[in-house]
């Protein structure tokens, strides 16, 4: 008679073993970065029938992304979803997204209000990690305190994150489009566009 090639005992702790890597998986997945990108721009058309929503950035390029039932969108009374935003044309949103050419889906929309946000470019030279704050040092050196909340999305190049899971590296490079409040700068979307010197 032949010897089993696995006993009962063995199938039991390659499943328990298994297990556990699925949950540390998931667990590390959670707490890092979701894949995708972001982009800033203001609402142009919200397609319901067609499911989506055209965004036009700072650079003039307008940006066709489709949506689902599952799409969120934060910073609405009227509710999470992206039909929310149909007659809001020409107010300013943050969308994070996945796929790239005519297959980009998004996946969470933040409403930012009618206001375009403004524009730093620099270079990290600081990074306050309890108050959640970045210090980025113009072109022309002058140094700007920018404040990472919840609400603020950083594309890392890699993948997006929140504002309150991100720390900033000196030498990074980077893109805020903040809004102002109470004196202070408050950032919608950071994108890191260059490696830490």
């Amino acid at each position: 008679m032949r010897k089993p090639l696995m006993s009962v005992s063995m199938f039991r702790r390659i499943g328990v073993a298994f297990a556990l890597l699925i949950a540390l998986g998931i667990g590390v997945s959670a707490q890092g970065q979701s894949a995708g990108h972001a982009i800033i721009g203001e609402v142009r058309k919200v397609d319901r029938e067609a499911g989506k929503i055209v965004v036009k950035t700072a650079d003039g390029t307008e940006e066709t992304l489709k949506f689902t039932e599952r799409t969120t969108v934060h910073g609405l009374k009227e509710g999470g979803k992206v039909t929310a935003l149909a007659g809001r044309e020409g107010s300013h949103v943050v969308v994070h997204y996945v796929g790239e050419g005519a297959e980009k889906t998004a996946v969470g929309i933040e409403y930012v209000g009618k206001e375009a946000p403004r524009v730093i470019e620099g270079t990290v030279v600081g990074a306050g990690k309890m108050a959640r704050t970045v210090v980025v040092k113009t072109p022309a050196g002058a140094e700007e305190t920018l404040h990472l909340t919840e609400r603020c999305m950083v594309d890392t190049g890699k993948g997006v994150v929140k504002g309150t899971e991100y720390t900033a590296r000196e030498g990074e490079r980077v893109t805020a489009h903040y809004s102002e409040a109470g004196g202070r700068k408050f950032v919608h979307l950071l994108k890191r566009v260059g490696k830490a010197l």
